[in-house]
């Protein structure tokens, strides 16, 4: 694991009030659905969106397909920012919907549909993120990978800028595996 992801892991934690471990009790694995919620956040931080005519009451909309436990692994979430904007959570939107997204998540259960929507959303400024690696080839800008019990990333470059949003430094220093740009 890269010293800066476990820091940045460790912030979003304590952010988040979930402690990984009591100071005498055995440490405890943070569940799954968990890192993913926290990754998501962290890409919605580390990512930069076109300027929009947004007012400052619009939501930061992150949309989930699939993966029910991710949905309420972000419950944790409720009353966080992006971008000053608080965070708001759809689950199972339409396509019409997706585009009011601001980052999809498509879960490796909804391939089928998950394929349609990118292709849909494409050129469109919605981070889409992943874990199923043919939804990476079909256009998703980032994809989690689970390696046994830990989870690390890939991040295609070229996607995210046909659809005009930016990864900061940090998220590309963090990922495993970069593509394009």
């Amino acid at each position: 694991m890269k010293p800066g992801f476990l820091c940045l892991l460790l912030t979003l934690l304590s952010c988040l009030s979930l402690t990984p471990a009591q100071a005498d009790g055995p440490t405890q694995p943070v569940p799954e659905y968990t890192m993913k919620a926290i990754y998501l956040y962290n890409f919605a931080q580390l990512t930069e969106w076109p300027s929009k005519n947004e007012a400052a009451d619009t939501p930061f909309t992150i949309c989930i397909y699939g993966q029910n436990e991710l949905v309420t692994a972000l419950v944790a979430l409720r009353g966080k920012t992006v971008n000053q904007q608080q965070l708001r959570f759809l689950h199972g939107a339409d396509v019409a919907e997706a585009r009011q997204c601001h980052l999809l998540y498509i879960g490796e259960d909804e391939t089928e549909r998950g394929s349609r929507l990118i292709a849909t959303l494409r050129g469109a400024p919605v981070l889409t993120v992943t874990d199923a690696p043919q939804l990476a080839q079909a256009g998703a800008m980032l994809l989690i990978v689970s390696e046994g019990r830990r989870l690390s990333f890939e991040a295609n470059v070229d996607f995210a800028k046909r659809s005009q949003l930016k990864f900061s430094s940090k998220l590309l220093a963090l990922a495993r595996r970069v593509s394009g740009g």
